[in-house]
């Protein structure tokens, strides 16, 4: 196989999106650890975080009781929509990896002998 120009571009641009992907997969972590403590927060500090935990997790489950194809819908979409750098991630080790190299008819690999 010739080397082209997508062949000799295609593992820098997979690195790339590794890259990316990981760095926007990172952010959005950042982010839902920091939600998440402040929930935590919440219902440690006082009776208060506690009641609006129990309201918020009493809608949830109004919304769920109340359909549940567009309840699993939505949770689908929100998931799909907040992992989207796996996909970045991938698509670049996908396009990383060497091609592997052709053998063709003309070529062949001398071994030495392991003899004397």
């Amino acid at each position: 196989m010739p080397w082209t120009f997508w062949t000799r571009v295609k593992p820098i641009a997979g690195a790339a999106l590794v890259a990316l992907g990981g760095f926007l997969l990172c952010e959005h972590l950042d982010r839902l650890a920091i939600q998440f403590s402040h929930i935590i927060d919440g219902l440690r500090g006082d009776s208060l975080g506690m009641l609006s935990f129990i309201l918020e997790a009493s809608r949830v489950w109004q919304s769920y009781a109340a359909d549940h194809q567009r309840f699993l819908h939505g949770l689908l979409q929100n998931l799909l929509v907040s992992s989207w750098p796996l996909l970045l991630v991938a698509l670049g080790t996908a396009w990383s990896r060497e091609p592997a190299p052709s053998k063709g008819p003309g070529i062949h690999i001398a071994r030495p002998d392991k003899g004397c």
